[in-house]
């Protein structure tokens, strides 16, 4: 590809509002991105035209309706934070974008291509040069290597080998419809931690006593409400968990966030594996199972014991 650079006297920004990309424009305002291209830059933008955005995936669309998180992801993975012409970006290259994750490049003949999909406009309507940034049109919408417009609950069970035996509490308790629409962030066991929890609610496990009517009542309801526990209302990614800050459940009382240094805690549970992404929210994998003080009271002494343990001693 020939050196085809046009420089404007705009920002990136005022470029693409005077050159009709008012789709992308509508979709930068909507995730607050928009300040980010009127400012000095650099910034590098990968952008759809309206043709390219008008025929993304339904479902791609309706999961950007209902997932903040994911729309501001996928609006950043069109973003690079330098200042990239097309004779910069080789084959044996990859691009880091703001979302964090990255675009795959590859040259055929004078075309170059990002995800082995989407195409970047043929010379001279490539590496426009800003005051600000530089502008390469694209013909489809990219979409990012996490993505996913499966619901939470869908996750979950596609995801099996971390969350099968999070995954039956959350059938048992009758949770899943709710968990199918709105959006939620979950921090969920994986199955090792949720075992562990289970052998104490088991009859004759810590947790365990005669089992009567009274017992299986209670047992339900610490069922519901630990798994509950577990989920917080709105799609928190990884970056957004701040060090002390302190989250509502949908059971109500709070989790609470602490960073490490190298890694973040959830109460007393480690995050091992961060950011996958559903329609309606997020999941962050734990290693530890989740209990509000606030059921204690209703557990024997042992089982009682050994969370306050956990509790009062997290690290």
């Amino acid at each position: 590809m020939g050196l085809s650079q046009s420089y404007v006297d705009k920002t990136v920004y005022q470029y693409l509002v005077d050159n009709g990309y008012s789709s992308f424009i509508t979709l930068l305002k909507e995730t607050r991105q928009d300040g980010l291209l009127q400012g000095d830059g650099p910034v590098t933008v990968f952008a759809p035209s309206n043709a390219a955005v008008a025929k993304m995936d339904p479902d791609v669309m309706s999961t950007m309706a209902h997932n903040t998180w994911q729309k501001n992801n996928l609006i950043k993975y069109h973003l690079v934070s330098d200042f990239l012409l097309i004779p910069e970006m080789t084959n044996d290259k990859y691009i880091m974008t703001m979302a964090g994750e990255k675009i795959e490049l590859l040259h055929i003949g004078h075309s170059l291509i990002l995800n082995n999909h989407t195409h970047v406009d043929f010379p001279p309507n490539n590496d426009i040069v800003c005051t600000n940034g530089i502008i390469h049109p694209i013909d489809s919408v990219l979409i990012p290597p996490f993505y996913s417009t499966d619901n939470l609950v869908a996750i979950l069970i596609e995801r099996d080998e971390l969350f099968q035996e999070f995954l039956m509490s959350v059938m048992l308790t009758n949770l899943t419809t709710m968990l199918e629409s709105g959006e939620y962030t979950i921090f969920a066991p994986i199955n090792y931690a949720y075992l562990q929890f289970l052998s104490f609610m088991r009859p004759g496990g810590a947790g365990g006593g005669p089992v009567n009517a009274t017992a299986q009542q209670i047992g339900q309801h610490i069922g519901i409400e630990s798994t509950k526990y577990h989920v917080v209302p709105g799609a928190r990614s990884y970056d957004m968990l701040k060090n002390g800050e302190k989250l509502f459940t949908l059971h109500g009382e709070v989790l609470n966030i602490t960073d490490i240094g190298l890694g973040k805690m959830v109460n007393q549970a480690k995050i091992v594996q961060r950011d996958i992404a559903a329609s309606n929210g997020i999941i962050h994998a734990i290693d530890d199972t989740l209990f509000p003080r606030d059921l204690l009271h209703l557990m024997s002494p042992e089982y009682r014991k050994y969370f306050e343990s956990k509790l009062d001693n997290p690290y």
